[in-house]
């Protein structure tokens, strides 16, 4: 385990900058120039959001464990859901909205850890169609809030790798889809909240003990 983490912003791989760069100049969309200022402007912004978090978050006790949480999210988003999220910024309150959809699961350990991710419906209906494969028209509210609780389940799955020791027990309790992001915030003082945005949608997560 370490303590040391690296926040994944949202960025494209060289690979796809060539071959965007082909396409766009191929069809006379895009002047090389104008291209390497786009891209110039995107590194310019993601290095902004990693400046903004380590800024908010560095003096937290929880800044390893979100910084964990980030990256799976991060990682996650891309392998599974073949899209892309970021760090937005650190939050204070949460939509009390019974609107909204929220997964939880908290892991029993020699130091506890709950992990919870939070989203309104539509977000949660993108997502649970980008995870599952299905057709929006196959997807209902009930079907959404288990698919978020299964992604939860495998970005915690990595958050337990990277912060625990490969010889501790540990407990997970399954997705608790009743409770609402306030209300977990509320009984965890001391969590942390961090907005994410995704080519899905905005969600929240959270970490705390």
């Amino acid at each position: 385990m370490t303590s040391k983490t690296t926040v994944l912003l949202c960025d494209d791989s060289r690979a796809m900058r060539i071959m965007t760069t082909s396409i766009l100049e191929e069809h006379g969309m895009l002047e090389p120039a104008q291209l390497d200022q786009a891209l110039a402007e995107q590194r310019a912004e993601r290095e902004s959001a990693e400046q903004s978090y380590r800024q908010a978050v560095a003096s937290h006790a929880l800044a390893d464990e979100i910084g964990f949480a980030i990256d799976s999210c991060g990682k996650q988003f891309t392998r599974i859901l073949k899209s892309r999220s970021q760090f937005s910024s650190v939050l204070n309150s949460a939509d009390a909205s019974p609107s909204r959809a929220t997964a939880c699961i908290r892991v029993e350990a020699s130091t506890a850890l709950t992990l919870a991710l939070a989203c309104d419906l539509p977000t949660a209906h993108r997502i649970a169609c980008a995870f599952m494969r299905v057709a929006p028209e196959r997807c209902d509210d009930e079907l959404a809030r288990d698919a978020l609780g299964e992604l939860l389940n495998i970005i915690m799955g990595y958050v337990i790798r990277d912060t625990m020791s490969d010889d501790e027990p540990y407990t997970p309790s399954p997705p608790d889809l009743e409770r609402s992001l306030p209300q977990l915030m509320s009984a965890l003082g001391g969590s942390l909240v961090v907005a994410m945005k995704s080519e899905l949608g905005g969600f929240e997560l959270m970490v705390g003990r």
